[in-house]
């Protein structure tokens, strides 16, 4: 009897470590696999690395000094944020970096959604040919698909969402934010503070098919001709 118990107590034990020891194989693998495409080092001409994560959800209201009210409401309120960065090398022998982020209500973050979630930021740079998705000669161009293990691999769109807490802890010094309309102003504002102080150039681009939802999206460009710049439009 105390023989059966203690197999029985140690199987959640010997699967814990099973588990860990998977996450940290898998770890040191997506490593070696992403880190000289995401140095630039390893993409060809013709290749482009995408990422993209849902960021923790931003409760609202959020305000400098909050009330009660205020504080049980955040346990109530939120939004979804899915970030997005993709780089392309150039001829020039520097790169072409995209960031996206997506502000929504729908707070779903599943494989659907993040499926829906990529389709818009597709849909977002469809406006040339080079980026016209439903080509018939596009199609044959081969896609990898990664599935990275939590908490590793996704240091770009954590940098990504860094610069938005950022943004966010400086814009409720100024102004609360009450609905997605204001966390959207939060986020125009903070890209246009990095281009002044970093020199990156920020296109903003703000529209919203859905009721419920707004889209934001940056492109951060650096050391980019005028004519690459032209062509990734």
């Amino acid at each position: 009897m105390v023989e059966a118990a203690t197999v029985h107590e140690m199987k959640a034990h010997v699967a814990l470590v099973e588990a860990y020891r998977w996450h940290q194989i898998s770890a040191r693998r997506q490593d070696a696999a992403l880190t000289s495409r995401v140095s630039g080092t390893g993409l060809g001409m013709n290749e482009a690395l995408l990422q993209v994560d849902f960021k923790e959800n931003v409760r609202y209201p959020l305000s400098k000094e909050e009330t009660g009210d205020e504080w049980h409401a955040q346990n109530k309120l939120s939004l979804t944020v899915f970030g997005g960065f993709a780089r392309v090398p150039n001829a020039q022998g520097t790169r072409t970096e995209l960031y996206i982020l997506i502000i929504s209500e729908v707070l779903d973050h599943d494989a659907h959604m993040g499926n829906m979630m990529i389709n818009e930021a597709l849909r977002l740079v469809r406006s040339h040919d080079r980026t016209d998705w439903s080509k018939v000669d596009l199609l044959r161009i081969r896609i990898n698909v990664l599935y990275l293990v939590e908490q590793h691999g996704k240091g770009a769109c954590d940098r990504l969402f860094g610069w938005t807490r950022t943004w966010l802890t400086r814009f409720i010094q100024q102004s609360p934010v009450y609905k997605i309309a204001d966390l959207l102003r939060c986020y125009e504002d903070g890209g246009r503070d990095m281009t002044a102080r970093r020199g990156v150039r920020i296109l903003n681009n703000v529209f919203s098919d859905l009721s419920n939802a707004t889209r934001l999206s940056y492109e951060i460009s650096e050391s980019v001709d005028e004519d690459m710049a032209k062509r990734l439009l």
